[in-house]
């Protein structure tokens, strides 16, 4: 219906003014004039399409592309994916309008039900922790399974809110599944932690890249819930025993905890 009107316009309008509007029309899209931009005027969401999303474009070995939350300032970005393969993830249903035609409607703790070990590139995880994904189990669960649909070499951004309101804990210092990902010195904007602004809301980016030689010894855990008792061997965890109709998240939260004891005992 769109591009039969912009032909039709086209059609009835002169070539002058038919440029002038089209121009115009550019401007308006990526413009950030208070009370009238179509873009989200927060500082880190202008580092975000200004510095980070094209840098990502203009590397050749990020062609498999995750973005996780969508909202109607993320309208655009299939559009300026359009010639990568470009997935969104949005837990609620409402605001699918705005992601991608490869869309999943689903909490990103439940990435590992709709994706397949060492498939992504890259993912960008902005404005998600501490904004609905909030509980400890949830957030270890959820980076437990970005590290494992992304392949060795793959970068994980993530973007956090540094103040105590949206900040259930210490994600990048308590997050035991996050220690998996190293630190990526060489990311978009040249250090592995940036504070864009230090206003109310602290936006913070930190930037990782999944190991080149990442073990591939991960618990055997299937992709799916599982109705009968079973027994999981883990190369990384051997010190408890999975209950009846374990779900995966369970089972990956039993590791998780397990392994954080672990840690704490002989630290």
């Amino acid at each position: 219906m769109i591009a039969q009107l912009k032909k039709q316009a086209k059609k009835w309008c002169s070539e002058p003014l038919w440029k002038s509007v089209a121009d115009t029309w550019a401007f308006l899209k990526q413009a950030r004039i208070k009370g009238f931009s179509i873009r989200l005027n927060f500082p880190d969401r202008i580092l975000l399409e200004d510095v980070i999303l094209p840098s990502i474009l203009e590397n050749p070995n990020y062609q498999r592309v995750l973005f996780v939350g969508c909202d109607w300032y993320t309208k655009s970005y299939p559009a300026l994916f359009r010639d990568r393969e470009f997935w969104t993830m949005e837990i609620d249903p409402a605001k699918s309008r705005y992601g991608s035609e490869r869309h999943v409607v689903d909490g990103v703790q439940a990435i590992m039900g709709h994706f397949e070990e060492n498939y992504f590139d890259v993912i960008v995880h902005t404005g998600v922790f501490g904004w609905g994904l909030n509980e400890k189990r949830d957030v270890e669960v959820c980076f437990e399974g970005c590290f494992r649909c992304m392949r060795p070499g793959g970068m994980l951004v993530l973007g956090w809110d540094d103040v105590p309101k949206h900040r259930p804990f210490r994600v990048t210092e308590e997050c035991v599944t996050l220690q998996q990902f190293h630190p990526m010195e060489k990311s978009p904007l040249g250090v592995s932690e940036y504070l864009v602004a230090d206003d109310s809301l602290r936006h913070t980016f930190n930037f990782y890249v999944k190991p080149v030689d990442a073990d591939h010894g991960h618990p055997e855990v299937p992709l799916k819930p599982v109705a009968k008792k079973k027994r999981w061997r883990s190369s990384l965890i051997g010190c408890f025993q999975l209950a009846e109709e374990a779900s995966l998240n369970e089972t990956l939260v039993a590791q998780i905890e397990c392994a954080a004891q672990l840690g704490s005992h002989f630290a």
